[in-house]
């Protein structure tokens, strides 16, 4: 029963932080989690992770160069 709960509220932790939940949901998610200090402890760790996730992620920038290239393909042959 522990296993069930415990996937279940990892399962909405996820949705709220993938935004998968409306704004109402939003606000009643949360305040179970401030009521629940297991579930405000996973729910701090999972934020921690996402945010780690973040600050490490490579992201190229993108090719003024290549973008122009596309542009210009589009342009001469639109359609296709």
């Amino acid at each position: 029963m522990k296993d069930f709960l415990r996937n279940d509220l990892n399962k909405r932790i996820a949705q709220f932080f993938d935004h998968q939940m409306n704004q109402e949901d939003e606000l009643e998610f949360l305040k179970q989690i401030q009521s629940n200090p297991a579930g405000h402890q996973a729910f701090l760790k999972e934020k921690s992770i996402r945010e780690k996730i973040k600050e490490n992620l490579y992201k190229p920038t993108r090719s003024n160069i290549l973008a122009d290239q596309i542009k210009d393909r589009i342009k001469k042959y639109p359609g296709q």
